[in-house]
């Protein structure tokens, strides 16, 4: 009889401990948690894999400030209360000789500046009219700008960035013009937040754009690329973990006029879209690099770029008009599979 008990006893143990090892591995289980952000007229999407969903939602609440406020600091056409950005440093009325930037709007200008320094001024960010002006031609896609038209955006675009000490920006009025790169600013910051949370398995994309850590399985991501890597290819597919890969290409926001083909990318050396490459893709190991670099090396000579992407030890591919591909030595290590 004690026997029998004894087995029966056993066998509800037996039992609860099972049902406590299911509970366990349910309450640990992690899940694919994703946001969508409409910020930089875009959409970015943000996948993390989590166990804690009120972590999550704390997590995606600080992500949208972050973005919400890298969008307005670095708004050209509207200002917002309590807030001095790229609009309100470019149309003040203040006679003040200089204006005080929030921390996030000044180390952003604090690193363009200093990498159009490095760069011995080949690529400069103080040419907003100049891309508003094209921007609205783009838009309303009705003629080009006459030569008249160009010279006066010029002429509103001879202030330059004069970062001053204490936050400080000169008040001379300059069109500063970033175009993606506060996404790359917004996205470093974001990488810093969810290794404060302990969250290692995230990605980030907006417009074929990727900022990933690792996946679930500490594999890498697979992110394809609209560039052919063979003729009989239509896309090529990279396989990368803890990188950001950014692709800057004249397929946006384009407009043909009497049988040419303008678009967003200006080259401020010319005041005109530039015309040598289509698309340039660059791998590199944080967002900024990605976003900053890629912008210099779509509008930089191919041979400076390449010797721009070897110092700074990023790896890129060009893919020009002629659909000739010119790649750094590694770029090729990540392709993994061509469809």
């Amino acid at each position: 009889m004690h026997q029998k008990i004894n087995k029966i006893i056993w066998g509800i143990a037996l039992i609860l401990l099972i049902g406590l090892g299911i509970s366990l591995l349910f309450r640990d289980q992690v899940s694919l948690y994703q946001e969508t952000y409409p910020y930089f007229d875009t959409e970015i999407h943000v996948q993390i894999y989590e166990k804690d969903r009120q972590k999550v939602e704390k997590v995606f609440q600080k992500i949208d400030e972050i973005y919400d406020s890298y969008e307005k600091l670095t708004d050209t056409e509207q200002a917002y209360d309590d807030m001095v950005n790229l609009y309100t440093i470019a149309t003040n009325e203040e006679t003040k000789e200089s204006l005080v930037l929030e921390d996030r709007l000044y180390r952003l200008l604090e690193e363009i500046t200093k990498f159009s320094e490095e760069i011995d001024g080949r690529i400069t960010f103080h040419h907003g009219s100049l891309y508003q002006g094209w921007d609205d031609v783009i838009e309303k896609k009705d003629g080009i700008p006459s030569t008249e038209e160009i010279a006066r955006w010029n002429e509103e675009d001879q202030s330059e960035i004069h970062l001053l000490e204490d936050h400080r920006i000169e008040n001379n009025h300059p069109h500063i013009y970033l175009g993606k790169i506060p996404i790359g600013f917004a996205n470093d910051e974001i990488i810093s937040y969810l290794e404060e949370e302990g969250i290692e398995h995230y990605l980030i994309q907006e417009n074929g754009n990727a900022t990933m850590g690792t996946s679930l399985e500490e594999e890498p991501y697979k992110v394809a690329l609209e560039i052919p890597w063979e003729e009989e290819d239509s896309v090529t597919i990279l396989s990368l973990k803890n990188k950001t890969v950014v692709t800057y290409g004249r397929d946006q926001d384009t407009y043909s006029y009497e049988g040419k083909t303008y678009h967003h990318l200006i080259d401020p050396s010319t005041s005109y879209p530039e015309e040598e490459m289509d698309k340039v893709t660059t791998i590199a190991e944080d967002p900024i690099q990605a976003y900053l670099l890629g912008y210099a090396f779509y509008l930089l000579p191919l041979e400076t770029g390449q010797e721009l992407a070897k110092d700074k030890g990023v790896d890129v591919l060009w893919y020009d008009y002629g659909e000739v591909r010119t790649m750094t030595e590694q770029f090729s290590s990540y392709v993994m599979k061509n469809v």
